[in-house]
């Protein structure tokens, strides 16, 4: 049995940089958390309109163009957390006071589990 998995450890310091940053404000101990919110939505931005952009070639650059973002997705499973995991992380963010980040990150969740099929990886 695994005690120390990597989607746990994740978490963990997810909760811990929520505590940092109730018990001290000033230390602005969540805004890595939120950064790293932010660019995977703008990860998952420009893969969905990419890959809407790329409907408009015929030839086989469309599908240089999938293969392409097939690589850049594989980027965001390097922590492979769940969904209720990030529902969790989510939660916490929003308990600590950013909303709107904590709305953007269930967009990001809606997004990438929309994309990826039963296997868990991107569909071409």
């Amino acid at each position: 049995m695994k005690i120390f998995n990597k989607s746990w450890v994740a978490v963990t310091a997810a909760v811990m940089l929520v505590f940092i940053n109730i018990i001290i404000p000033s230390s602005h101990a969540l805004l890595i958390l939120v950064m790293g919110i932010w660019a995977e939505f703008l990860l998952w931005a420009v893969v969905s309109f990419a890959g809407l952009y790329s409907f408009t070639y015929t030839d086989g650059r469309q599908q240089q163009i999938r293969n392409a973002l097939c690589r850049i997705v594989n980027f965001s499973s390097a922590i492979p957390l769940a969904w209720y995991h990030r529902m969790f992380i989510a939660g916490l963010i929003c308990g600590a006071g950013w909303n709107f980040t904590s709305f953007i990150y269930v967009l990001t969740v809606a997004i990438s589990e929309l994309l990826k099929d039963k296997y868990g990886t991107v569909q071409v």
